[in-house]
């Protein structure tokens, strides 16, 4: 998990980076929003890449919403340790207290409260021995029982300047999220309009890839098999199913399924798994793109990926190769294996794309596929 102090940065150096986002955005907007774009009739291939650029940038920007969550969610489990810290703490103040109190009771009704009273009422020297013998002893007693009250209570103060300090990164990273998610409502309306302009109102059309893997048992089959059932679902930022998806959200979602955990971030994901070579990839194994890793797929085999591309695309195939790639990994509880069936794909949508492929069984489908964030 990053440093809080990565969060703790000043509001200005916040600000700084959002209006550089900000700015690299605007640049891919403007051509279309701005009064005059409609003069210069952009051909096609300039909408769509205009429309490309913003949409990477959307990304980003959601990938970096994504870790802010989970690193709220990780100082909010800590509060919750702390709180359940201080429960036993504030019982042990409470009982040494109540215990010094008794202590305090028995030296008076014993002694009467001071050694000179002890002298005037004892009847022989053995009796006063006696009686400035327990006087002495209930006297250390009771200072160790303060002095451990005082540890306790010292223990008690540390903790809650501890719970202090995580309330106090918590209302800054839940200041940075509500900056962040304003910033991405305003981002997907724009998008929203750069699409507008582009299909004319209208849907646009994705192609999908027909691809299916070969079928592979152990913890990465049952995270293909999953990432399959949720082809055509559409892409929804911060979402990780069951209805919607954005990529870290996927790839998430179909290895909880397997009963591996990972972060709902790209590059928290990235700093988890396992890296591997290109060579030594394998189906179920993820995929990194771009420098800053704001994208994440899972590849299936035969240079593929399944993918939640991005906004206005859904859950589809696509070949590893559409977006730069920073680098290949593996879930450390992924088990290896080299024992694999051709088509026996269990999940009804694998089937259903089964009974479309040609009777030849060619892995590679002639199909045209979905790029990484592409319209």
């Amino acid at each position: 998990m990053r440093s809080c102090r990565t969060l703790a940065a000043s509001p200005a150096r916040r600000a700084a980076r959002r209006a550089a986002g900000a700015a690299l955005l605007g640049a891919a907007l403007a051509g279309l929003l701005a009064p005059g774009a409609a003069a210069a009739k952009p051909s096609p291939g300039q909408l769509a890449q205009q429309l490309g650029a913003a949409a990477q940038q959307l990304e980003t920007v959601i990938e970096q919403y994504n870790g802010s969550q989970v690193r709220l969610a990780a100082t909010q489990a800590r509060k919750a340790a702390l709180l359940a810290q201080m429960a036993p703490v504030q019982a042990a103040m409470g009982e040494l207290e109540k215990r010094i109190g008794r202590y305090s009771a028995s030296l008076y009704e014993h002694l009467d409260g001071s050694p000179l009273t002890a002298l005037i009422a004892a009847g022989s020297p053995r009796t006063l021995l006696d009686q400035l013998t327990i006087l002495d002893h209930l006297s250390w007693v009771t200072r160790r029982e303060v002095g451990t009250l005082d540890e306790v209570q010292q223990r008690y103060e540390q903790q809650q300047a501890d719970l202090d300090a995580l309330l106090a990164q918590q209302r800054v990273q839940r200041a940075d999220l509500a900056l962040k998610r304003a910033e991405i409502e305003t981002q997907i309306e724009q998008l929203s309009r750069l699409r507008y302009t582009l299909y004319g109102g209208r849907p646009p059309y994705f192609p999908h890839d027909r691809y299916v893997p070969p079928y592979l048992p152990g913890p990465a089959g049952i995270a293909i098999r999953y990432a399959y059932g949720q082809l055509g679902r559409p892409y929804q930022w911060g979402a990780a199913g069951p209805e919607s998806y954005d990529c870290s959200g996927l790839t998430m979602a179909a290895w909880h399924a397997a009963g591996v955990s990972l972060p709902h971030s790209a590059a928290m994901q990235w700093a988890q798994v396992a890296h591997v070579s290109r060579a030594d990839l394998q189906p179920g194994d993820l995929v990194f793109y771009y420098g800053n890793i704001h994208h994440v797929g899972m590849y299936v085999g035969d240079d593929r990926i399944i993918h939640a591309p991005t906004v206005g695309e859904p859950v589809s195939i696509a070949p590893i190769d559409e977006a730069p790639i920073h680098g290949y990994g593996r879930t450390r509880r992924a088990r290896r294996t080299s024992t694999i069936t051709r088509y026996s794909m269990t999940c009804s949508a694998c089937r259903a794309i089964h009974r479309q492929i040609p009777a030849s069984g060619s892995s590679t489908s002639t199909a045209s596929t979905t790029a990484i964030s592409r319209p």
